[in-house]
C-alpha cells in the first residue's frame, strides 16, 4: 500500500498548503479597502474607477497619481477569487480522500504470491528486473550468421570487428545493457543485422548502434550507405532511434566520441 500512502501524504499536504493560503488572503482581505474595481478600455488606455456601492455600478475615477489605490481593490478582487478557488479544491480533495481505494494499482504486484509475480510483468518492474528481462529476449538469428565470429569475448559474446568489441567495453562501463548483431526486418521480409541493440533504462527507450568502420574503402561505402539508405527507409532514422559511429584510416575512433554518443541517448 505504499503507493496509495503516498498519494494521500501528498494530498493532505496538498490540502495543509491550500488552508494556509486561504488564512493568508482572509487576512489580506480584512485589511483590503472597500468597494470594487471597475475597468473601462479605450482602444489600449485603460481606465480605473472605484466602485464603493451597489447603487454606484460606474464608479469614481482614480487618478494616475492614486493608482496604488486601483492596485489595492484589484488585488482584493485576486484574493477572492484565490479563496473561492481554494475552497472548491480543498472539498474536491476531501471527497477524494474518503474514497480513496486501500490498495493503489501500483502496490497490486506486491500482494502476490512469489508464485504468481514471476508469472507476470507488474505496470511498476523494477530497472534491474526490466533490464534482466530485456536482455532475456529470443534473438531470431539465421543459424549461419555468427558461425565464424571475429572476436568471441571473455563472456562468450560473438563480436564481428575489434570496433564492436570496444564500443561494447564501453557500453558495458557505463552499464548499458545492449544485444550484439540484433536482426531488423526490413521491407520484402528483409534482414539486416545491426551492430548492436541497446537500452535506455531510464527512459525504457530502445536504440539500434551501427558503426560504420572502413570509410576510406570504396567497396565498404558501396554497401554500407545503401545498407543505411535501407535503414532510414524502414524507420531506423540517425539521431531518433539509430545512432551511428565511423571511422576511418585517417580519422581513428575516438572514445571520447563513444562515451559522448552515450551520455546523449543512454544515460
Amino acid at each position: 500500500m505504499k503507493e496509495t500512502v503516498t498519494v494521500r501524504k501528498a494530498i493532505e499536504n496538498r490540502k495543509v498548503s491550500l488552508e494556509q493560503l486561504i488564512s493568508r488572503k482572509r487576512i489580506a482581505l480584512s485589511e483590503a479597502p472597500p468597494g470594487r474595481l471597475r475597468v473601462s478600455h479605450r482602444g489600449e488606455k485603460s481606465s480605473y474607477y472605484h466602485c464603493d456601492s451597489t447603487e454606484n455600478k460606474n464608479g469614481i475615477y482614480i487618478p494616475k497619481s492614486n493608482l496604488d489605490f486601483a492596485r489595492a481593490l484589484a488585488q482584493k478582487q485576486y484574493d477572492e477569487r484565490i479563496i473561492e478557488a481554494a475552497a472548491q479544491e480543498m472539498k474536491a480533495l476531501q471527497g477524494y480522500l474518503r474514497n480513496i481505494p486501500a490498495m493503489a494499482v501500483e502496490s497490486i504486484y506486491d500482494s502476490l504470491p512469489a508464485s504468481r509475480q514471476k508469472l507476470v510483468i507488474p505496470i511498476n518492474e523494477p530497472d534491474e528486473a526490466y533490464r534482466a528481462r530485456w536482455l532475456s529476449q529470443p534473438l531470431p538469428y539465421q543459424s549461419t550468421r555468427m558461425a565464424a565470429p571475429a572476436l568471441v569475448t571473455e563472456t562468450g559474446m560473438l563480436l564481428d570487428s575489434k570496433a564492436e568489441y570496444v564500443i561494447s567495453t564501453q557500453l558495458d562501463k557505463r552499464n548499458i545493457a545492449f544485444i550484439p548483431q540484433f536482426p531488423v526486418y526490413l521491407e520484402g521480409n528483409k534482414i539486416i543485422y545491426i551492430d548492436f541493440k541497446v537500452l535506455n533504462l531510464r527512459t525504457r527507450s530502445e536504440f539500434y548502434w551501427e558503426h560504420l568502420g572502413m570509410l576510406d574503402s570504396e567497396e565498404y561505402r558501396s554497401k554500407s550507405l545503401p545498407r543505411l539508405n535501407e535503414l532510414i527507409m524502414n524507420g531506423y532514422i540517425p539521431g531518433k532511434n539509430l545512432i551511428l559511429s565511423w571511422e576511418s584510416k585517417e580519422s581513428r575512433m575516438d572514445l571520447r566520441v563513444i562515451d559522448r554518443l552515450i551520455e546523449e541517448y543512454l544515460i
